[in-house]
């Protein structure tokens, strides 16, 4: 049972609050304004998001299930909102080092300019498609609202 109190604790922020009603374990999260929520890649988690309220409710049937199964829910959903500001923190400040880069350059040195980075094991390239004139012609994600708009900001 601590574990539960431990991961409910860590999402004090979130203003979770759970209860049990006709039958079901229910968990209810208020997400920073502008969040993606995450669909639960356990199938048995239910959710339905209310955008007027800002608020996520977690489901699960029937209440002999782990309430952990939610938590694990509200973990994804977490993970990858922080994983995406932190993404777009990044960007913006490459984006400065990029413009002092290009304020002092030459063009033809700003020419060679190339990026090579070391890719971890087992690391997704996000699935992005360009085609030969450089466009993304891939749909269009949040990442990618939220890289634009960081780049309008910069």
């Amino acid at each position: 049972m601590s574990d539960i109190q431990d991961r409910l604790r860590s999402l004090s922020e979130f203003n979770v609050t759970f209860n049990v009603a006709d039958g079901k374990f229910v968990i209810r999260v208020k997400y920073k304004a502008g969040w993606t929520v995450v669909s639960p890649t356990d199938e048995t988690v239910g959710f339905y998001s209310d955008d007027k309220d800002s608020m996520t409710f977690y489901y699960v049937l029937p209440v002999s299930r782990d309430m952990s199964d939610i938590l694990d829910a509200i973990d994804e959903t977490v993970s990858y909102n922080r994983d995406l500001e932190e993404k777009v923190e990044l960007l913006k400040t490459k984006v400065v080092e990029l413009r002092q880069i290009f304020e002092v350059e030459d063009i033809e040195t700003l020419k060679t300019l190339t990026f090579k980075f070391k890719r971890k094991k087992g690391s997704k390239t996000g699935g992005i498609r360009i085609d030969e004139k450089g466009d993304n012609v891939g749909k269009n994600t949040e990442i990618d609202n939220k890289i634009e708009e960081a780049i309008r900001e910069a």
